[in-house]
């Protein structure tokens, strides 16, 4: 798409011909449409009343179910809220096991001065580092290394997608050159003996041993036959 300069200074870019008809709304969906109708109600023709409809047309409108053996038996699609409990689990008696499983976990209640909760809350979580490291002070190196470095004076932001663009630029002659290297290359090659791939004259030349002939050959079960 080419680029033009608009009337306020600005690159703008304009859309081809093409393009443009190709964006447009087209007219007309199909013939015999009819856009805002007035009313819900409109003439059905006669042909489309008398319709009669194919089998295959009726299988397809037959609502579909899922295969036999896709749930469980006894399985209720449209379950009530309130599920029925069978007798046996209400009166269930649970095992020591489950009853240490379903016991809440006492927490930790940390008291004021102990080591290991300086700067937490009662309710934080307990952590596993040392004394040693909590009360550690850092020299003065790490610190240097810990100060956010400042943006250099040369550093010169992200250019706006929208700039103006000066008046060296608009009246820039290319030279020659830069329109030969502009130029789209040749689809079409001068000589038909170009050869991505060098291969060497003795190469073309060698013959396989039968044991290279044996590794090379595919695998049966790999090949598929054309049909």
């Amino acid at each position: 798409m080419p680029y033009t300069k608009g009337p306020d200074g600005v690159t703008h870019f304009v859309g081809r011909r093409r393009l443009t008809v190709l964006s447009e709304p087209k007219s007309k969906a199909y013939e015999g449409f009819v856009e805002d109708r007035e009313e819900p109600v409109w003439p059905v023709s006669q042909s489309a009343k008398n319709f009669r409809v194919t089998k295959r047309l009726s299988s397809l409108a037959e609502p579909r179910y899922p295969p036999p053996n896709a749930w469980p038996p006894g399985y209720k699609f449209f379950r009530p809220p309130v599920s029925e409990v069978p007798p046996a689990a209400l009166h269930a008696k649970p095992s020591g096991r489950l009853e240490q499983l379903s016991a809440p976990v006492a927490r930790k209640v940390h008291q004021e001065g102990d080591a290991d909760v300086v700067n937490r809350t009662v309710t934080a979580p307990s952590s596993n580092v040392p004394p040693a490291a909590l009360h550690a002070s850092c020299t003065d190196y790490v610190q240097n290394l810990a100060v956010a470095k400042v943006v250099p004076k040369e550093y010169r932001p992200m250019n706006p997608v929208a700039r103006p663009v000066t008046s060296e630029a608009q009246h820039a002659m290319a030279t020659q050159r830069v329109q030969q290297l502009a130029r789209p290359k040749s689809g079409k090659m001068k000589t038909d003996d170009f050869e991505p791939f060098h291969v060497s004259p003795f190469a073309k030349r060698a013959v396989p041993s039968p044991r290279v002939i044996e590794l090379s050959t595919p695998l049966p079960r790999k090949v598929r036959t054309k049909t």
